[in-house]
């Protein structure tokens, strides 16, 4: 059985996730570890990992590793990912890309040169209810999406590197939204948007406040034929976590949140893939439940690093590439242009708007 061999470049908390992923997969092998060096051992000793380095280069000079996963802080993000690319190794990155869109040209850039294997990890859109409402969508059960709207939000980060924003880019919209504003192009078919409208502030967060960097963020991207509306916060006094979806289209509406269920009304009756999911309820239009288990609720990113090892084995690009993390990042530059000036920005994309 042909395996892809892994090398690991940091030992923090998403690794810890990652590896979860990775020993339930067959076909994938945690070959390596590059920590800090008062960490590299404990953690490669804690997953059985048996090499293990304190130096980005080393790791990707190892003749028995093929692909690196990036999951440090942003400022790091395209020193490890030059490194493995002129090493050919394939490499995997962690959202946000990068700081901002001119680093994260940089990196799509040496993963063109290089032609190596890429993947930009975004974990949402492979949440059971992403893949679902993407099958609504292609299969005519909401019409023509007009309006999306995500919110996601927390109490605030867990390292004191997310509220330093010459490391982390930003405050929790390049943290949280992020993922929001790529789920979205990928519901829509990675359509690109044309303008942002942002509003963003530091207001609950402490760390946030102290570090200047935003707590709270509304953003609006409009879309050729949709309007999506982005709202994240690290300012939920409460702790724990929040989301929510809610889609509006011309022949129904999705929404779905903190509970593993997503309620559909459609009036689109006459759909063959609307008939098919919901034979079993008795209802050919109006409002539908469709409840998931919370194990399959919380396995995106089982899921996400299954399909990235069947991508790497069957040479097929993933869902997500670095150059979709390029075009989040200019999209979540944008946003903060219109923040600092009140008005709606146009969004550059330069080349990548095709």
């Amino acid at each position: 059985m042909k395996k892809v061999r892994i090398g690991l470049v940091g030992g923090g908390t998403i690794h810890n996730l990652h590896l979860l992923a990775y020993n339930g997969i067959p076909t994938a092998e945690v070959a390596a570890v590059c920590a800090l060096p008062a960490d590299v051992k404990p953690f490669a000793e804690r997953w059985r990992i048996p090499k293990t380095f304190t130096e980005i280069e080393k790791i990707c000079r190892d003749p028995d590793i093929d692909v690196i996963d990036i999951g440090l802080p942003p400022f790091l993000h395209s020193k490890a990912a030059v490194l493995a690319v002129e090493e050919d190794k394939g490499v995997l990155c962690e959202k946000p890309l990068a700081r901002n869109g001119e680093e994260a040209e940089g990196m799509v850039e040496a993963v063109r040169k290089h032609g190596v294997f890429n993947a930009y990890l975004e974990n949402y859109s492979f949440f059971p209810w992403a893949e679902e409402v993407k099958r609504f969508l292609e299969n005519g059960v909401l019409g023509k999406p007009v309006w999306m709207r995500f919110y996601g939000g927390g109490s605030g980060p867990y390292s004191p590197w997310f509220f330093k924003p010459e490391l982390s880019g930003g405050g929790c919209l390049i943290d949280l939204g992020c993922h929001f504003i790529e789920v979205h192009r990928w519901i829509l078919g990675k359509k690109n948007p044309t303008e942002a409208f942002g509003w963003a502030d530091s207001l609950v967060n402490k760390q946030a406040i102290e570090g200047g960097v935003e707590d709270y963020c509304l953003a609006l991207i409009r879309y050729p034929e949709t309007m999506t509306q982005c709202e994240s916060s690290w300012g939920l006094v409460s702790g724990g976590e929040g989301f929510s979806l809610q889609i509006s289209g011309t022949e129904g509406t999705f929404s779905t949140g903190d509970s593993p269920r997503i309620k559909v009304f459609s009036n689109a009756s006459d759909s063959p893939y609307l008939k098919q999911v919901s034979a079993r309820m008795g209802t050919e239009k109006g409002w539908f439940l469709f409840p998931f288990t919370m194990e399959e609720f919380l396995q995106p990113m089982v899921k996400q690093m299954q399909h990235i090892v069947e991508s790497y084995l069957g040479d097929e690009e993933p869902r997500h590439t670095f150059r979709d993390g390029m075009i989040v990042n200019k999209i979540i530059d944008t946003i903060y242009r219109s923040a600092k000036s009140g008005r709606w920005e146009k969004i550059d994309l330069g080349g990548t708007s095709t």
